[in-house]
């Protein structure tokens, strides 16, 4: 979201990314990853649209980034059991 005046939503792709020791106990989409094997999906994309705008992307991210603390991973935490409340009450 962060992009999206920047960028054609058309040039942003997600990405999950999980560590190497991940198990999946079902098939993944392509852009769900394990380990390093992200970089191949990234390289996959052959078409380069950020390079003019590269200062102000990274301005942009680098300013929309938590502070890495106990205190942001609870905060995102709690964001994803409201998520998911959110999600159950509408199934």
């Amino acid at each position: 979201m962060v992009l999206n005046d920047v960028l054609a939503p058309e040039h942003l792709h997600s990405v999950v990314v999980f560590t190497a020791r991940s198990e999946f106990k079902i098939v993944m989409p392509e852009n769900v990853c394990r380990g390093k094997s992200w970089l191949n999906y990234i390289k996959g994309f052959n078409q380069e649209v950020m390079s003019p705008m590269k200062k102000i992307i990274r301005y942009r991210i680098e300013k929309e980034v938590l502070e890495l603390s106990w205190k942001t991973d609870r905060q995102h935490a709690e964001y994803l059991k409201q998520k998911k409340l959110e999600k159950d009450s509408v199934s």
